[in-house]
């Protein structure tokens, strides 16, 4: 299975022909970490003027760009899976998995946990809008 290193310099430490054998969070760790971030960066870079001078101030705005971001997440996650002819189901529980490190020697920490607490950090709101505050203050100094 790749590692974060593996997938950040786009090269697999494993011959191709090992996909198949992957779990479908690996896979996914594989091909999708590098969309996700290129999809943030997109919508903070579309979207961010509107925090420019939030604060700590929650505007139902905030809330709905919230809720358009999740559904390109969702529909980018959706169809990876059915590429793949996985299921929702299988996914969840391997992320649950992954962050209890179900499956590693002990004191290791699975390999892709990485990816699984950047994918959740997505879909909480709070954690959203401060990255949204965050980018909107970044362009503002530029």
């Amino acid at each position: 299975m790749p590692s974060s290193k593996d997938v950040d310099s786009g090269s697999n430490s494993e011959d191709e022909s090992d996909y198949a054998e992957w779990t479908i969070l690996a896979k996914a760790t594989a091909v999708l970490a590098k969309d996700f971030d290129q999809q943030f960066s997109a919508f903070s870079h579309k979207h961010c003027e509107a925090f420019r001078n939030a604060g700590n101030e929650h505007d139902h705005k905030f809330h709905e760009l919230h809720t358009e971001y999740l559904a390109l997440f969702e529909s980018k996650l959706l169809k990876f899976l059915a590429s793949e002819d996985s299921c929702v189901k299988v996914f969840v529980q391997e992320c649950k998995d992954s962050l209890e490190d179900k499956f590693c020697a002990l004191l290791q920490e699975d390999e892709n946990k990485w990816f699984v607490e950047r994918m959740l950090a997505a879909l909480d709101y709070k954690r959203f809008h401060k990255l949204m505050v965050l980018e909107a203050s970044k362009r503002r100094g530029k």
